[in-house]
């Protein structure tokens, strides 16, 4: 009866921990990429045409799959990595643990990536370097990449976005 009961607490107790989700958005990183474009506009500079989904692409996600995890360093890459065609890179995370209502959660539900996609250029344009980055109309291509890792039953939220740019320069430096 011991090891029944015993079994029984453990399933329940896994079954009372929901799983981590993750959430790869294509459309949630074009939002992101569209309201730094949009914002170069206010400024009155020209947008970046290319949205680059290439290799530094790639590179871009492996970036946030490195930033992601809890508990995670956060910490910009080795520029040996990405120089062979980037002259710039852009990193934020965000964590929201909450007991209550998790309204990041909430957006992620309701499709609402918007409010997701406007947290992280709000972030960047919050950070001194990270805004001259993003504010420069001189690149031809750049590319956006999030993750986000959620547990609805934790309340727990947290996404990596990584943005990296492509100076033509470095087109012919390989």
């Amino acid at each position: 009866m011991k090891t029944l009961a015993a079994i029984l607490f453990t399933f329940f107790s896994l079954t009372c921990f929901s799983q981590d989700t993750e959430v790869r958005s294509e459309e949630l990183n074009k939002l992101v990429w569209n309201k730094i474009n949009e914002r170069l506009v206010t400024l009155g500079k020209k947008t970046i045409q290319v949205y680059d989904q290439s290799e530094m692409k790639d590179f871009g996600i492996r970036v946030c799959e490195r930033l992601v995890p809890e508990g995670a360093p956060f910490y910009h890459s080795n520029n040996d990595s990405i120089s062979k065609y980037s002259g710039g890179e852009c990193i934020y995370t965000y964590t929201l643990n909450s007991t209550g209502d998790n309204r990041y959660i909430g957006y992620l539900k309701s499709g609402e990536l918007d409010q997701i996609a406007q947290n992280i250029v709000d972030g960047w344009v919050g950070s001194d370097s990270h805004r001259r980055a993003i504010s420069q109309d001189w690149y031809d291509s750049t590319t956006v990449s999030v993750i986000i890792i959620y547990n609805e039953k934790r309340g727990y939220f947290k996404m990596a976005a990584s943005w990296h740019e492509k100076d033509s320069i470095w087109g012919s430096v390989n």
